[in-house]
Formats: C-alpha cells, sequence, structure tokens
C-alpha cells in the first residue's frame, strides 16, 4: 500500500471513531472531542450531500433576511410612532445591542457545556414562548 492509501485509511478510521484518541473522550459528548485538522489535498468521501448543503444555506439566507427585515420594520415603526424624533429607535437600539452583550457570554457558555440537543429544545421554546407572549 502507497503512503496516500494509508493516510486515507488513517483518516476514514479517525472520521468513524476507531482512533486511540477517541477512547479518551465520552461518547455520550462527541462534541468535547477535539476538532482534528487535515491537509486541504486530502478529500473526504463521506461528505454531506450538496442537497442538504444548499438546503442550509437558504436556510442560514432566509433567517438572516427575516432577522434584519425586522430590525429595520422595527426602527420604522418606531420613526412613525415618534415622529420629528429618532430617540426611541436609538434607544431600542441601544437597548438591544446592550443587551446582546451583556448576555452573550453566558448564553455561548450554555451552549457550549450544555446537551446540545437540550440547548436546541430550549431555545426554541423560548422563541415560541416570545411570539406568543406577544
Amino acid at each position: 500500500m502507497g503512503p496516500e492509501v494509508v493516510e486515507s485509511a488513517s483518516m476514514l478510521s479517525h472520521l468513524q471513531g476507531e482512533s486511540e484518541t477517541s477512547s479518551q473522550y465520552s461518547e455520550d459528548a462527541p462534541a468535547s472531542r477535539p476538532l482534528q485538522q487535515f491537509d486541504t489535498d486530502e478529500t473526504v468521501e463521506n461528505a454531506a450531500p450538496s442537497g442538504n448543503i444548499k438546503r442550509l444555506y437558504i436556510s442560514h439566507f432566509l433567517s438572516t433576511w427575516n432577522s434584519r427585515f425586522f430590525e429595520f420594520g422595527a426602527v420604522l415603526f418606531l420613526a412613525s410612532i415618534y415622529p420629528g424624533t429618532l430617540l426611541p429607535a436609538s434607544i431600542y437600539a441601544l437597548t438591544r445591542s446592550a443587551a446582546a452583550i451583556v448576555l452573550a457570554p453566558s448564553v455561548g457558555r450554555r451552549i457550549d457545556k450544555g446537551d446540545r440537543l437540550d440547548v436546541v429544545r430550549t431555545s426554541i421554546g423560548m422563541y415560541v414562548f416570545i411570539l406568543s407572549a406577544r
């Protein structure tokens, strides 16, 4: 076997979790395993299908579009309620930015240390609760 075949077999066994270093990490927390870096010349044969990647990009685009559209609309709405002054819109934007700065570390810590499925369920539940409270 040539060196390329051995490297590919080694990389494939590592991706399937059969390497000697995977035994020291918990199977319950695959996110706790360190990321492995590979040479850019190597290709992984088990990559995600291109249809799923396209759907992921479309979903991200639409989600970002929705968020930006809401932010723009909220400022226009506040400007129409309080004509002649942009103070309420400025206070709204400042409060929103300050909340993001203050809460980002705790939210990031929760995402990093918590069970990923539990974090996703909690965030969806909070989102639905906030939308229903309006």
